[in-house]
């Protein structure tokens, strides 16, 4: 699984939950989680406190853990998303992500343009 779909999946749960899409500080966090950063280098690229990112990230674990029914936190987050299996169907670009109840339209060209 990739950064983008990460991100894409993690928007289409969070708008689910939360009725909006990730914001630049959530797409931030998850890209540098993923890459492997601290809280404070990504509150440092984003020009946040740290603590603000820190809150904002146990929000997203929280969202994230309730809808896909695991545990996340930044210490597992990669190995969560790397377990995750998603069948895609190649034309309609719609996934199912094997053991949850949720599908998800992947598109790698929303997060680019």
């Amino acid at each position: 699984m990739s950064v983008t779909e990460i991100l894409q999946l993690a928007d289409e749960l969070i708008f689910l939950k939360k009725g909006k899409h990730l914001d630049d500080l959530q797409e931030s966090i998850i890209k540098g989680v993923w890459d492997d950063q601290t809280y404070q280098k990504i509150a440092d690229q984003c020009q946040r406190s740290e603590s603000r990112v820190r809150n904002i990230a146990s929000e997203l674990w929280q969202i994230l853990s309730e809808e896909l029914g695991e545990d996340i936190e930044k210490a597992n987050f990669c190995s969560v998303f790397k377990r995750l299996q998603i069948t895609s169907s190649q034309n309609q670009h719609i996934c199912h992500i094997t053991g949850s109840n949720h599908s998800f339209n992947y598109n790698p060209q929303i997060l680019y343009n």
